[in-house]
């Protein structure tokens, strides 16, 4: 099972520029440039709290909070992602003096979202907004960001120019003197600078750090404030809010404004931020009771929005309700309609939301033009046209991802390289094109080189005190890997850094539950390969309860339904899903059983073109790839002409033989084959152990062959030849050889008698009816079963006829990987009867020499003895008889074989066994091996070798030696 890369940097800008700009572009010009219109409410809301991550590893419970259907924040969970410019901000008051940071409430959103970036955000891009606001002439922010860019870089020239241009009025604390007094407080010191403790906790909530903020203040209240009041209570209410603890912060904000001790504009700002905080209780209300549930989510904010049509938190509590729920398109009907009402006016403060909603419903070309048009309108102020500039260059590069991922989702490598190429001469810089890089070099094997590139990135930005915008491709890389803890353990740092913004924490949540729906894929995998098709099924469900409508998960319940043997229904729910896959799509993650269910059916044809999809495709796990290749070569002798070459020697005690086997079968046409074959035998009898005359025997036969095949793999074929002084004939029909069951029923006029050497040597035939059976009974249990029923002939004289049941059952310990070999073991069976002829027909008696020789030995011995003359020629026949064929076999045994196919040219088996023989009463054993070559794809050679402990020839029990070698060359 293989689990499939989603663009995380594509999903961040998603699910944080959606709503970048929709507090930043209405704040700013309903406050700043006072173009709202009579239908919103200019009320500024409050700084929305963002959700903290726990410390490692993370707790269930914030994890749940972190997901995004379910965010209890608005506009902080909806941040652009790290690197992002934001939009331009109003110009406070100059900086109080002795005052580090300034206060945060006088910073617009905006301010606040370029403040919690500043730690994240990579120092050219802080220098670039200092120059800005240097234009804007906003003391506040330029100080902000001289501070973090010289936190950093203390001899940066650009932001020592800028510091030098501030007024010599403003008092400024030295870097690093906040932190420190900070640290102080934390140890349980006490400090006489409180008030730069609390500036420091403002600090701190415009990183994004509000839950330390609390600490901090809780913690200088307790030791330096303890039953007295406490001046900065409004600091703390501020920061409770933004941690999210709304009842807090609104009995906070009633103390403040009750409490005359509190400077009026301080009372008047709490008592102005009550009906919003309540508000807000309100709709993070409607946001847990619609967890887990985004069209829920959507009902309750459009009930709000009926009940407050003109009230500005009702409008972002909408849109976010709209995305969450990925209704793009309605949020996009939403913004032009109210776009239109308010006359299109120019400069429209909702613009940038408009483009965004166009670029989370991927409609990239009107996203385009969207942001094309902000950053050329001087309406527009400098950072907000940089925020669309960077935009731009955005929504091209997740377009060449998203054409780049559809490549390798679709197994099209051409494709997915030059999406890279495109990346790499364009936008060589984007964090992106280090990602998708990264991400190609996995999916074609070097996810060792993807993660030192990733790893050596990750440490120069660890160097600058940055946090690593590609750690979610980290986690990819491992997750292709399949090494699920170390992606998991990746994806947690994510969550865990405080520096990473909201969305990609998010999106790092849902990256948890793919690594766990992949890693429970995998179990099942295993288990399948394995052979525990139950505990397969119980995963099965497991994964039908996490993700019933993943392609994965339909196509892991069909390979159930294969390994349950319901090969027709695996083959309908496979070309389903398939026939479902958009046109052009090359990869497909049930390509590999669907071949095997078409091969199982007896489809040769489409079984070998679906396979070859696979070997020749790309993208495909190696597993998959492993079987393909295999598979194929099993199937070509059934679908090309091919020429097999096959000589078998043997050595026991009535000596020595060789048989040459020569076939040739054509391709098909229309649904015909046809054949020939050649074959010849040569004995070397050893004269002292066996009764037949002469020493040296040859035997010849050919004839040719004519099959015809029918649907799911059946097939009938007939053969026709001779041989010295008779014609071959026979006839079949069955069932293709395939990975499932196979079979064939047959029958054979005069052909070689097998059971001997020496019955080979004076040219015995058999008229056979005879069968065979195999396959799988479950993806552990292997069988096979042949038999027949013959009558034995030499020279058209009737020697007897017998039957021949030969049966095996295996376990299959280990299936077959490409890194390690399939181990059996299993319990086997032979057993013949023959029950000949009371005396030796005349063809016999001609060709053995020891039944001619006593008569004249012992001529008047016979004539004086009739006991003698009656006894001597039963006794003898019978000998005789019994060395040609035996009367009985009987073994039962066990065998381990252990099978293993070595890169793309080498396989080799190796099988020991041990048996009792019941007709000599005793325990024997026996032992093979095997190897074949491809020589080439067309091309083949191989070699066995066999001993057995009992030969049956003339009962003696002596040992016998086989040795194969062959070859098979397909045109």
């Amino acid at each position: 099972m293989k689990t499939k890369y989603h663009h995380k940097a594509s999903v961040n800008v998603l699910a944080g520029c959606f709503f970048a700009l929709l507090v930043a572009t209405f704040v700013l010009h309903a406050e700043d440039n006072k173009l709202v219109t009579e239908k919103v409410s200019p009320t500024k809301p409050t700084v929305v709290p963002a959700q903290q991550a726990p410390v490692v590893p993370p707790t269930a419970i914030a994890v749940e909070e972190l997901r995004p259907a379910t965010s209890a924040s608005v506009p902080d969970s909806l941040l652009p992602p790290p690197g992002a410019p934001v939009a331009a901000a109003t110009s406070p008051g100059p900086l109080e003096d002795g005052e580090e940071v300034q206060r945060p409430l006088p910073f617009s959103e905006q301010e606040l979202r370029v403040l919690r970036s500043s730690a994240s955000l990579p120092i050219e891009q802080l220098v670039q907004l200092m120059t800005v606001y240097e234009k804007l002439e906003n003391v506040a922010m330029m100080d902000a960001l001289v501070r973090a860019i010289l936190k950093r870089d203390p001899t940066n020239e650009e932001a020592l120019r800028v510091q030098g241009t501030l007024s010599p009025e403003v008092e400024t604390r030295s870097a690093g003197y906040l932190d420190a007094l900070s640290l102080q407080v934390l140890k349980g010191e006490k400090v006489e600078d409180t008030d730069s403790v609390a500036l420091q906790a403002n600090a701190l909530v415009m990183e994004g750090r509000a839950i330390d903020a609390v600490t901090l203040l809780e913690k200088l209240q307790k030791q330096q404030f303890a039953g007295a009041w406490f001046p900065y209570l409004d600091d703390l209410a501020e920061a409770v809010a933004e941690v999210g603890d709304l009842n807090r912060a609104e009995k906070l904000y009633q103390e403040i404004s009750a409490d005359t001790r509190f400077a009026l504009e301080t009372r008047q700002e709490a008592m102005q931020l009550l009906p919003s905080i309540a508000l807000r209780k309100r709709i993070a209300n409607l946001r847990q009771a619609a967890r887990g549930n985004p069209a829920q989510l959507v009902v309750s904010a459009e009930g709000l929005l009926r009940e407050m049509p003109n009230q500005y938190e009702a409008i972002v509590f909408y849109i976010e309700a709209l995305d969450k729920a990925s209704l793009y398109d309605r949020a996009v009907d939403f913004l032009t309609e109210m776009k239109r009402k308010e006359g299109n006016p120019e400069g429209w403060a909702w613009e940038p939301t408009l483009a965004y909603a166009y670029y989370g419903g991927r409609k990239f070309d009107e996203a385009l033009g969207r942001f094309q048009a902000i950053s050329a309108s001087p309406a527009y102020d400098p950072v907000t046209r940089m925020d669309a500039d960077s935009m731009l260059v955005e929504i091209k590069v997740t377009q060449i991802v998203m054409d780049g991922m559809s490549g390798i989702e679709q197994g099209q490598k051409s494709r997915a390289e030059a999406a890279l190429k495109r990346l790499e001469t364009d936008y060589p810089n984007h964090p992106d094109t280090l990602g998708y890089r990264a991400l190609l070099l996995a999916k074609n094997g070097h996810s060792d080189e993807a993660l030192q590139l990733l790893m050596a990135k990750k440490s120069e930005a660890v160097a600058q005190g940055l946090p690593f915008t590609q750690q979610d491709s980290v986690a990819d890389v491992y997750l292709a890997r399949k090494e699920f803890d170390k992606a998991r353990s990746a994806t947690y740092e994510i969550i865990n850094e405080p520096s990473y913004d909201l969305s990609m924490k998010q999106s790092a949540v849902e990256m948890l539950d793919e690594i766990a729906l992949a890693e429970l894929m995998e179990k099942g995998s295993i288990a399948l390969q394995d052979g525990n098709r139950r505990d397969a099924r119980v995963i099965l469900g497991q994964l039908q309860q996490i993700a019933p409508q993943s392609i994965d998960v339909r196509v892991f319940q069909a390979e159930v339904e294969l390994a349950y043997n319901q090969v027709e229904l695996a083959y309908e729910q496979l070309s389903a899903i398939k026939a479902a896959m958009p046109i052009g799509s090359m990869q497909f993650a049930g390509q590999n059983a669907l071949a095997m269910a078409q091969y199982r059916l007896g489809d040769l044809e489409s079984a070998d073109r679906g396979f070859e999809e696979i070997e020749r495709g790309w993208g495909y796990a190696v597993e998959d790839v492993f079987d393909a290749f295999w598979q194929r070569r099993a199937l070509a002798p059934q679908l090309r002409a091919n020429g097999t070459f096959d000589t078998l020697f043997q050595d026991d005690n009535e000596g020595q033989a060789l048989t040459t086997e020569v076939r040739y079968a054509s391709g098909w046409h229309n649904n015909w084959r046809f054949g020939a074959f050649g074959i010849m035998d040569l004995q070397w009898l050893d004269e002292t152990s066996t009764f037949v005359e002469g020493a040296n025997h040859q035997r010849y036969e050919a004839g040719v062959s004519v099959q015809r095949r029918f649907s799911k793999g059946r097939y009938v074929e007939a053969h026709i030849g001779g041989y010295g002084d008779g014609v071959l004939y026979g006839f079949e029909v069955g069932k293709f050889a395939n990975p499932g069951i196979y079979w064939s029923l047959g029958f054979e006029g005069n052909a070689r008698g097998m059971q001997s050497s020496s019955l080979a040597a004076i040219n015995g035939r058999e008229d056979r009816v005879q069968f065979q059976v195999g396959g799988v009974i479950t993806d552990r249990w292997v069988f096979e079963l042949d038999g027949n029923y013959f009558w034995s002939k030499v020279g058209g004289d009737r020697l007897g006829q017998g039957f021949t049941l030969n049966g095996a059952v295996d376990y299959i310990i280990k299936a077959e990987t490409p890194t390690r070999a399939e181990w059996s073991v299993g319990y086997y069976a032979e057993y013949q009867r023959f029950k000949g002829r009371s005396s030796l027909p005349p063809s016999v008696r001609r060709e053995v020499r020891k039944a001619l020789q006593p008569q004249t030995q012992v001529k008047s011995a016979l004539a004086a003895n009739e006991e003698l003359r009656g006894a001597l020629p039963a006794d003898f026949g019978s000998e005789v008889m019994d060395s040609l064929i035996d009367p009985e076999t009987n073994r039962h045994g066990v065998r381990m074989t252990v099978r293993k196919h070595f890169g793309d040219r080498w396989a080799a088996y190796v099988q020991g066994r041990v048996y009792y023989a019941a007709d000599d009463k005793s325990v024997e054993y026996a032992a093979s091996v095997g190897a074949e070559y491809y020589l080439s794809q067309s091309a083949l050679i191989y070699a066995e070798l066999r001993y057995d402990s009992n030969g049956r020839a003339l009962g003696t029990g002596s040992g016998v030696v086989e040795a194969n070698v062959g070859g098979m060359l397909l045109f």
